[in-house]
């Protein structure tokens, strides 16, 4: 799943939720740089069994988007 906003207060209830009941492979998005304790949060995601990559790209910006 492709989640948007992930490091927000709904994007992280949403990634939880799919991380936690489904195991989800998850793309968390989101516009600034990942501090210790969003890294730290995204190594808990993983802990359920999903693959969970991290992107710091605004989804605004097609340029960035389509280097990924």
């Amino acid at each position: 799943y492709l989640v948007t906003g992930a490091f927000g207060g709904l994007g992280r209830r949403v990634s939880e939720y799919l991380a936690e009941e489904y195991g989800a492979d998850l793309v968390l998005v989101g516009r600034s740089p990942s501090g210790a304790a969003d890294r730290a949060w995204v190594e808990a995601l993983r802990a359920h069994g999903g693959r969970v990559e991290s992107w710091t790209l605004d989804v605004t910006d097609e340029r960035a988007l389509a280097e990924r």
